[in-house]
């Protein structure tokens, strides 16, 4: 019996169908199959007690209701919902024409706000059918107090309408029981689910945190940056675990220190990636292939890049990249050079802020005339401060209008700091973007490299 009242329930109930929808529907299923009861009941009274109309009622019922069953079972949902509700205004007053007033059956009218707010989700429906049940449930009454109905009922037969009420007391009680039950298990699907989330999401972290590590190894050591550059500091700010910016340093065969401040296209593991391809083709062409001049390196990075991103030549070449500064500091002379993709390069010297536009093109493929890149050169005095950066931190919205830094604003923040060392140049910047940050989200990776020689 319970394996059959659970067929029931379940009719039309495909797997994977959403919450909501499953509860509606066994909700539905069982409404429906206590009224198909209901009415074999009152069909076989009707019938031992010769209410021949009443019993074709009842027979209607019946079929409207196995009809309703098939309709879900062939999962036309919607058709079955609004065919629901108007066999309930047909049955009950059908009913209530039959027996007349005196069996208070168009009460049951008010179940049928309920069943509406049940089914359907629509707003316009909703109050659709509300209006059409109070003005049938009104019209009921109106018309009962004029007509007479086909049955005259005795007050010992009006008992035999009473049985309705526990049916609808059981029809109420398994429907909270179902949501109930219902609610349960979802909780509980929902606590599984939470669970193997946490699982993956912590096992992608890890992993994350260990490429982390493998990048941090990537980037210009401690030891290496102190040797050639004592006095600088490095401002390295993530928007994610890893990082699409990234600074390389090497030592070049003739004696040279080359420093890359690089943007990456993309940031979190997408831009990583493509930094751990970038220090990678660096690294090549300075140390095997021994080119030093910051003009030429970035236009063999190019060729690499295009090349690495694009082997089989398709037509359609994605435009992934870098932006970049590369400066090569020759100690022995105090000549510095660099070349720059898109981000420019700002010396400080004697109270004047320099500034070395870049060549408006990345490492990568772009729109437009592809050309080589431009070789700046610089003789450096003592007490000169070089700014190699990224647009993480000018890109960056805060403030009380929630707008971006800029690169105005960058510069005179640098002017501001002409009192202070090195380092806490670099602290003071650090601060300055927290405070401008706020409370908002970091939009990009912030790389900012301050060089005093």
């Amino acid at each position: 019996m319970k394996q059959f009242y659970n067929r029931i329930v379940n009719t039309g109930i495909a797997e994977g169908e959403s919450f909501v929808l499953r509860n509606r529907l066994r909700v539905y299923n069982t409404a429906i199959f206590t009224v198909l009861v209901i009415s074999v009941f009152y069909f076989f009274l009707a019938f031992a007690k010769e209410y021949y109309f009443a019993t074709i009622a009842t027979v209607y019922s019946v079929l409207q209701s196995a009809a309703i069953l098939i309709m879900v079972s062939k999962r036309r949902y919607s058709m079955a919902f609004h065919f629901g509700m108007w066999y309930g205004f047909v049955f009950l007053s059908a009913f209530s024409f039959i027996f007349g007033a005196v069996t208070n059956s168009y009460y049951y009218f008010m179940f049928l706000p309920i069943a509406c707010n049940i089914l359907f989700d629509d707003r316009k429906t909703i109050m659709w059918y509300f209006g059409i049940t109070v003005v049938i449930m009104l019209g009921n009454v109106y018309l009962l107090d004029h007509v007479t109905p086909y049955y005259a009922v005795t007050n010992t037969e009006r008992w035999l309408g009473y049985p309705n009420v526990p049916f609808v007391l059981l029809l109420v009680f398994l429907a909270i029981r179902m949501f109930k039950n219902e609610n349960r298990k979802y909780a509980t699907q929902i606590e599984e689910q939470k669970e193997a989330i946490e699982e993956k999401s912590k096992a992608i972290t890890d992993s994350i945190n260990y490429a982390r590590r493998i990048q941090s190894a990537l980037l210009a050591p401690v030891a290496l940056m102190k040797k050639n550059l004592p006095q600088h500091f490095i401002l390295y700010k993530p928007k994610d675990i890893v990082s699409g910016d990234f600074y390389f340093a090497a030592e070049t065969p003739s004696g040279k220190f080359v420093l890359c401040v690089g943007d990456c296209t993309g940031h979190g593991v997408p831009g990583a990636f493509m930094s751990l391809l970038n220090i990678s083709i660096l690294r090549e062409l300075i140390t095997e292939q021994k080119i030093e001049r910051p003009d030429l390196l970035l236009n063999k990075q190019r060729e690499q890049i295009i090349s690495s991103l694009n082997p089989d030549g398709a037509e359609e070449k994605g435009k992934d990249g870098m932006d970049c500064v590369v400066a090569q500091f020759d100690f022995a002379t105090g000549k510095v050079q660099f070349a720059c993709a898109n981000n420019p390069v700002w010396i400080w010297r004697e109270n004047m802020l320099h500034e070395f536009k870049a060549d408006k093109q990345p490492i990568g493929i772009h729109e437009g005339d592809t050309k080589p890149f431009t070789l700046h050169q610089w003789d450096s005095k003592p007490g000169d401060i070089f700014y190699l950066f990224t647009d993480g931190y000018v890109d960056q919205f805060g403030g009380p209008r929630g707008k971006k830094f800029k690169h105005a604003q960058l510069k005179d923040k640098i002017a501001g700091l002409a009192s202070m060392d090195v380092e806490q140049r670099g602290s003071s910047l650090e601060y300055a973007f927290t405070q401008w940050k706020g409370n908002l989200e970091q939009v990009d990776d912030v790389l900012i490299i301050g060089i005093q020689l």
